[in-house]
């Protein structure tokens, strides 16, 4: 089920990297969508990786390393790794867009916070490649602690990965979201 999943929000990110790839005239390059990316593929990916280190946690609060298995080492290293590829193509992308879902869910846009999202990225579009570019590198000590199962870096990349995301965040989401 769980590799299902997988292949269902790498299959989501391929679509919007093809939108993306998309022309409607030679060189014309359709925006990559970060809140598709964010919602659909970055923001599941972390949470995969949390799962492993949550379900290692013992009954005195601290993780135990016989609590996962040689496949929730896998697990952990694949999301980690989907991360760093997530990461490391909106960096690169050629151009972004932030769109509003149809939903209207507790963490969607609206459409004019959308637009104010999107007008904070195309402003320090430099500043947020280097947020992307930094959470992809801090990802992938993530996924070398996985691959060499080594608990210490583990527990430290998934007790700070949040602040790292939050960096970017508190940067371009959170004024566009309250309209400072």
């Amino acid at each position: 089920m769980a590799s299902i999943r997988r292949r269902y929000r790498v299959v989501i990110l391929g679509l919007a990297l093809a939108a993306a790839s998309c022309s409607k005239a030679p060189g014309d390059v359709q925006p990559l969508d970060v809140h598709l990316v964010m919602a659909n593929a970055l923001d599941p990916q972390a949470d995969r990786f949390w799962a492993v280190g949550n379900a290692a946690f013992n009954e005195a609060g601290w993780m135990d390393q016989r609590r996962i298995s040689p496949q929730e080492w896998a697990r952990a290293e694949a999301a980690a790794h989907d991360m760093v590829e997530t990461l490391n193509t909106l960096a690169q992308a050629p151009h972004l867009a932030v769109g509003a879902p149809a939903s209207t869910g507790p963490d969607d846009l609206t459409p004019q916070q959308a637009k104010r999202v999107q007008a904070l990225i195309q402003q320090d579009r430099p500043g947020f490649k280097a947020l992307a570019l930094g959470v992809a590198a801090f990802a992938r000590e993530g996924e070398l602690a996985a691959q060499n199962r080594n608990l210490r870096l583990f527990e430290q990349v998934s007790d700070e990965l949040d602040g790292k995301c939050e960096q970017c965040h508190t940067r371009f989401w959170i004024p566009a979201l309250s309209g400072n």
